[in-house]
């Protein structure tokens, strides 16, 4: 019982102090145009070896690996998104105003532009042929609450023909 007793202890320390790493994320998504579908954060951990920002396996709507998901309906102007449980470390978070419910960005004839509202953490400049790597949208999550806030941008003037998500 006298062995019992310290393992026991050193076990609940070591269960508190991991419970206490894991926080929330709120990403605050500011610039929707619309109250139209849904809008949907991506959290990509240092564990996401794809290409980012590409969440989704291709012509999938299944995560890539180190990759979550939250959405929340859109609203006009701005919405939250909040991921609960997030360990301590380094993360980017993509963002889609998912207009009409698909899981995925619509692009234009081209493949490579977004027609749907779109951006990354830390609101990076987004060029055509190479958009910012993980390491430029990265920022570090530790406590209990960290909040973020990303602005959506749009560069088409696309119009989803549904809203209804459900």
């Amino acid at each position: 019982m006298e062995l019992i007793r310290p393992l026991l202890s050193t076990s609940i320390i070591l269960l508190s102090v991991c419970v206490a790493s894991a926080g929330e994320l709120n990403v605050e998504i500011t610039g929707l145009k619309n109250g139209r579908g849904n809008v949907v954060a991506f959290l990509y951990s240092r564990k996401f070896q794809g290409k980012f920002p590409r969440a989704l396996k291709e012509n999938s709507n299944e995560l890539e690996p180190g990759v979550d998901r939250a959405s929340v309906k859109s609203s006009e102007g701005s919405v939250v998104v909040t991921f609960t449980s997030v360990a301590a470390g380094t993360y980017a978070v993509s963002i889609l105003h998912d207009e009409n419910c698909t899981g995925r960005a619509e692009m234009n004839w081209t493949g490579k532009i977004p027609k749907e509202g779109t951006g990354l953490s830390n609101n990076p400049n987004i060029g055509l042929f190479n958009p910012p790597d993980f390491e430029e949208s990265s920022f570090k999550v530790s406590g209990s609450e960290t909040s973020i806030k990303i602005e959506a941008k749009y560069y088409s003037a696309y119009k989803a023909q549904t809203s209804d998500c459900h």
